[in-house]
């Protein structure tokens, strides 16, 4: 499943900064067992925990060394996107095109929607008085998941067979020697890092037999 490179301290690849439970990937192989989710963010919160606490105890830094890097902008407009419709939009979206089921013609239709979402979010109607706090948190949260969406299809467009909860309809089956994982660079753009093996695992070879 997808998530956070981690090592086995929960440190991720930027320093300082520590994922446990299902946003750190790499435990649960190609699926995630239902009612696991909790034990994982259990045990390895604990873990990050500790070692989160530990990396900040000799850091010597205190809270008046934290400054604001800068102000976050956001263009608003009376004729605007509503933040919370283009959220809804995007989950509904995602659903039915990058669900449990996936194929190649629903994927690159949801990039398109992606980007046109993203364009949309350019300029957006915020609401004055109470509203507006909540709705500049919805406008946030619809950036993050725009991109989050974005690298989940990319990914599943990378990976033309079926494993684990990724299935392809146009890909049904799993290929056997040859698998891989998609990882985000540096520069921001995802590759596909491929890790070769003598054959499937016995459990990938029933379930192939059983389809």
């Amino acid at each position: 499943m997808g998530g956070l490179r981690t090592d086995s301290t929960a440190r991720t690849t930027i320093p300082g900064l520590y994922a446990a439970g299902e946003t750190a990937g790499g435990v649960h192989g190609a699926n995630r067992l239902g009612g696991n989710g909790l034990s994982e963010a259990l045990v390895f919160g604990r873990i990050a925990g500790r070692h989160a606490a530990a990396r900040s105890a000799g850091t010597g830094l205190k809270g008046e060394h934290i400054r604001v890097t800068g102000p976050y902008r956001m263009d608003v407009s009376a004729d605007g996107a509503c933040p919370e419709a283009l959220l809804q939009l995007l989950r509904r979206e995602m659903y039915l095109k990058a669900g449990p089921i996936r194929t190649a013609r629903d994927l690159l239709a949801m990039t398109e929607t992606i980007a046109t979402l993203d364009e949309r979010r350019d300029k957006l109607d915020i609401a004055s008085g109470p509203r507006a706090a909540g709705q500049v948190q919805t406008c946030l949260d619809l950036e993050n998941l725009l991109l989050a969406s974005s690298l989940i299809v990319e990914s599943a467009l990378l990976r033309e067979e079926s494993r684990g909860a990724h299935h392809r309809e146009d890909f049904p089956s799993t290929a056997a020697h040859i698998t891989g994982s998609a990882v985000v660079q540096d520069s921001g753009k995802l590759v596909w890092k491929r890790v070769r093996r003598s054959g499937a695992r016995p459990s990938e070879a029933g379930a192939e037999r059983r389809r």
